[in-house]
């Protein structure tokens, strides 16, 4: 069973996703900062993060989280997650590591039809 990590300020988005992966057979957990999203994936190492780009002021960038997260395991598969269609910001996020990039609101159809089934052959 692949293992997910959501990192969101947002804790509908976080509660909306888990629910939603967790009926589609995954394992599930989620972080509100980025900070607490690396403890997490320190002990839990997920194989797919969903990352939002904005986790608030005060708080690392989701793009400073992706780095790290990279830093301490390359293989992660990293899904940005943002309302910010900048194709200069797609473009670093895919340059620092990021699976994908997805704009908020997303079809949770387009997860499940062209993303995760692409992640989930680079695992097996």
């Amino acid at each position: 069973m692949a293992r997910v990590l959501i990192i969101d300020d947002d804790l509908p988005t976080c509660d909306f996703l888990k629910m939603y992966l967790t009926k589609k057979g995954y394992e599930a957990k989620w972080a509100l900062s980025g900070e607490d999203g690396i403890e997490v994936a320190e002990t839990y190492n997920p194989h797919i993060v969903f990352l939002d780009v904005d986790l608030g002021k005060g708080h690392a960038s989701g793009l400073e989280i992706l780095q790290r997260l990279k830093s301490r395991n390359d293989t992660v598969a990293v899904i940005m997650m943002t309302a910010n269609d900048d194709p200069a910001s797609i473009d670093y996020a895919k340059e620092q590591g990021a699976f994908e990039y997805v704009i908020k609101p997303f079809s949770l159809d387009y997860l499940e039809r062209d993303v995760l089934p692409k992640i989930l052959n680079q695992l097996i």
